[in-house]
């Protein structure tokens, strides 16, 4: 899957804009899905984003991923293919992490966890932690900010190349 990389703002980014950056994204780079970005987690917000999704999914984004970064009140776990529970530092996530109970009803292949700052040598473990928290899919990183996303991790570029 190739994904168009689009910024929400929170949900206070205008809409036309939105769809207008996923429909460049297709034309330029011909994506099959979009991962919107800030995306609001709010109770209040979610009624926007299904209109979002559903706007996204008519222009011809199979796969849509959401990321709130933290868990999301219950409702966007249904919107998206995948949903980003979790963007933060590995200090963070070993530390102060918790998983609501509502995500116990979902299988763990429609969660992500994006951890940045993860030592090395950690890589392996901060996946096999995902796995424990309910995320199928992890994204450990060993960069830190202001672009933790600047490189690919060493070990798993090994694992690509």
């Amino acid at each position: 899957r190739l994904l168009a990389y689009v910024d929400t703002d929170y949900g206070v980014r205008d809409r036309a804009d939105i769809t207008e950056d996923l429909r460049r994204y297709q034309a330029w780079y011909r994506t099959d899905g979009c991962f919107l970005d800030r995306v609001t987690a709010t109770p209040q917000g979610l009624a926007a984003c299904r209109r979002l999704v559903r706007e996204i999914r008519r222009l011809g984004a199979a796969t849509v991923v959401l990321n709130p970064g933290v868990h999301p009140a219950p409702g966007y776990a249904r919107l998206a293919d995948l949903t980003v529970t979790f963007e933060g530092h590995w200090s963070t996530y070993v530390s102060a992490f918790t998983r609501p109970v509502w995500t116990g009803r979902h299988p763990p292949d429609r969660f992500c966890h994006l951890v940045y700052g993860v030592p090395e040598a950690l890589v392996p473990l901060a996946v096999r932690t995902a796995h424990e928290r309910g995320a199928a899919v992890c994204g450990p990183v060993t960069g830190e900010p202001p672009n933790p996303w600047s490189a690919l991790t060493p070990a798993l570029g090994e694992a690509v190349g």
